[in-house]
């Protein structure tokens, strides 16, 4: 009889690698080229806006600076008591208020369940589709938390 793999388990012993070896952030990822290309897309923006300011988007933020994007503009949230806030000297806004500030940004999206409908909140308030882009920290699951 042959032994099953779970998922959890696999994906535990890959992070104790990962950490027991000291592997640097970029090779932590199995979607290693869609991580490459996805910052590759980011280096090249002028602004950036992230949308969503939990630990995600934080996250997000965070790999953005150590590979040295320091296009990102503010966070925007839809949860009230975030905005007006701020996390690593950026402020969290509105969306709304994102979108009068910085019109010409790209919007990153960290969905956690949520990307459709920010996706048609962000076109349904001005910004053009081709201005968004997901990046889906899932894919990289196998960093601890930054």
């Amino acid at each position: 009889m042959s032994k099953k793999f779970y998922t959890e388990d696999v994906m535990a012993s890959i992070k104790k690698q990962i950490k027991d070896e000291n592997i640097p952030v970029r090779e932590q990822y199995l979607a290693s080229g869609y991580y490459e290309r996805k910052m590759t897309e980011y280096r090249k923006q002028k602004e950036i806006v992230i949308f969503g300011s939990g630990n995600y988007g934080r996250d997000l933020y965070k790999m953005l600076k150590i590979e040295g994007i320091r296009s990102v503009k503010c966070f925007c949230d839809n949860g009230g008591a975030r905005q007006g806030r701020e996390f690593g000297g950026l402020d969290i806004l509105s969306p709304q208020e994102a979108v009068e500030r910085f019109p010409e940004a790209m919007y990153i999206i960290t969905p956690r369940g949520w990307g459709d409908e920010i996706l048609r909140q962000l076109v349904d308030i001005g910004i053009n589709v081709l201005q968004i882009s997901v990046f889906v920290l899932e894919l990289a699951e196998l960093t601890e938390r930054l």
